[in-house]
């Protein structure tokens, strides 16, 4: 079933997107900080259903984009327009996995890498890095990290995605 959506999160403070949860033009005052594209008649696969992944980009359109099709997906999805608020949030939760551009201004995708590295290890081979200057960040990059070049297919990145929980048990 395909709903109208409309965007209204307040302010700075980004959305958490999950299964199930989503606002229609119809309903947009009764859940304006929860968005996600699940409805009753259409299955999730379960195996990411609680796998929990941060999206980070600055452009608005490409991380709203990613967070409702990882949402759709049956993820559940946490958003940052940089890296100073990526790092805020994965000191405050624990994440699955992290979908992150690169240039950004504020704190850069290469930093939030280092602090990934250094903090979170363990993610960085569920790491995928968005950036239009692939040359560049395959010369700096970790090679635990996937890049993915912009222009990215949505579909394939979601593959992606699953492949990073094929063989693991859902904690």
């Amino acid at each position: 079933m395909i709903h109208e959506f409309e965007w209204n999160a307040p302010g700075p403070a980004e959305p958490r997107f999950s299964p199930g949860d989503y606002t229609t033009l119809s309903e947009k005052n009764k859940a304006p900080h929860r968005v996600g594209l699940q409805t009753d008649n259409e299955s999730i696969d379960s195996a990411s259903i609680k796998r929990r992944i941060l999206v980070v980009d600055d452009e608005d359109s490409i991380r709203i984009l990613l967070s409702r099709f990882l949402a759709r997906a049956g993820f559940e999805v946490d958003s940052a327009e940089d890296g100073a608020v990526a790092i805020e949030r994965m000191q405050e939760s624990d994440y699955d996995a992290v979908v992150s551009d690169l240039m950004m201004p504020h704190v850069d995708g290469f930093s939030l890498l280092a602090f990934i590295e250094k903090e979170r290890p363990h993610l960085l081979p569920r790491t995928i890095v968005l950036t239009a200057y692939s040359r560049l960040a395959e010369e700096r990059l970790n090679p635990a990290c996937s890049l993915v070049e912009k222009p990215f297919d949505l579909e394939k990145m979601l593959a992606m995605i699953r492949s990073f929980f094929d063989s693991q048990p859902q904690g």
